[in-house]
């Protein structure tokens, strides 16, 4: 191939902007490769040892047929540096495919898995929502609630602040997921009875299972139900609604956070963790895709939040910046005593 040829491939003068494109494949290819290992478990095998192509084809039941198409997946992966070929056995090699192998970091692959099903859609599909006036049904709370574990740390450490130690407190957690929070609370709170609401029920299944796991069921529990309509009795010291108010159309928010503060006793607490409007890539692709999901609407901006409580006749402190230069807060409102 002559020169000139070749470069007019490359964009003649525009040479420099063309190979700079190709360099998109790489983490594209990358994140939906990792993706894939994480659902398929082939990570999760080659974390044993290295596997042949036999031995993994057996596990995702290939077939003759697809053992070729596995072989060049797997060549991805090598040329992605993710895993190598020795003799005729795979292994791990790459960092990335490394720490989302271990069971350790579930959240670091829950976010892989994000990236392709999520930010890929939501950024590329916005303008199709726009244009064509419709509403997507692509909302996984499971997923979702795999990738929020990212943010477990920060927000276990706000309940625990306002959970004493040696006093008897009663916790509410809206939205509880898999129940993590709560078992957290109560083991490290001896005194702490909590209960959970969680719409999902296969997460409700698997939160009742850990609580058990745990030993703490006799104090923590989690119902099935929507927090709209759920009905309770009691009122709470420490109620929480975590990375939930988004799943909402904006006309209805303020009413969830006043039913929400319903279940606050005077003197207890409100804690509402949420993204709001702005911040980086990684925030506003979820305003991009929360203001797409039927039923559900684009982030809140900080400001109607405080509003909100405040309507709810809570008195709320500054908010708490959870993560340096990123919208996402921790606001904290108390019922006046």
């Amino acid at each position: 191939m002559k020169l000139r040829t070749m470069l007019t491939m490359l964009g003649g003068t525009a040479a420099p902007t063309y190979v700079g494109a190709m360099r998109l494949l790489a983490p594209i290819h990358r994140a939906a490769w990792l993706a894939a290992a994480v659902k398929h478990g082939v990570l999760e095998a080659m974390r044993l040892g290295p596997r042949d192509l036999d031995e993994l084809a057996e596990a995702l039941d290939a077939g003759p047929q697809g053992r070729e198409l596995l072989r060049a997946w797997l060549r991805h992966g090598c040329l992605l540096g993710e895993i190598s070929e020795d003799g005729d056995r795979y292994r791990l090699t790459g960092r990335l495919a490394k720490h989302m192998a271990d069971p350790a970091h579930a959240e670091l692959a829950a976010f892989a898995e994000a990236l392709v099903r999520i930010h890929v859609p939501a950024v590329y599909g916005a303008l199709d929502h726009l244009r064509e006036r419709r509403a997507s049904d692509a909302l996984d709370p499971a997923l979702v609630a795999r990738v929020a574990e990212m943010l477990a740390p920060a927000l276990e450490e706000a309940i625990l602040r306002q959970v004493p130690i040696e006093t008897p407190t009663k916790l509410l957690e809206l939205g509880a997921g898999s129940a993590r929070h709560l078992r957290n609370a109560a083991t490290q709170r001896p005194r702490l009875e909590a209960v959970g609401v969680e719409l999902d029920e296969a997460l409700v299944a698997q939160g009742r299972r850990e609580l058990g796991r745990a030993g703490v069921s006799d104090r923590a529990r989690l119902v099935q139900g929507d927090l709209r309509s759920l009905e309770l009795e009691a009122t709470f010291d420490v109620v929480t609604l975590f990375n939930l108010i988004y799943y909402f159309p904006p006309a209805e928010r303020a009413d969830v956070i006043a039913r929400a503060a319903r279940w606050v006793r005077p003197g207890g607490v409100l804690l509402l963790a949420s993204s709001c409007r702005g911040g980086t890539l990684a925030n506003n692709m979820m305003d991009l895709w929360f203001g797409s999901v039927r039923g559900a609407g684009p982030l809140p901006e900080r400001d109607a939040v405080l509003e909100a409580l405040r309507g709810a006749g809570l008195a709320p402190d500054a908010p708490e910046r959870i993560l340096p230069a990123e919208e996402l807060y921790l606001f904290t409102a108390r019922r006046p005593a």
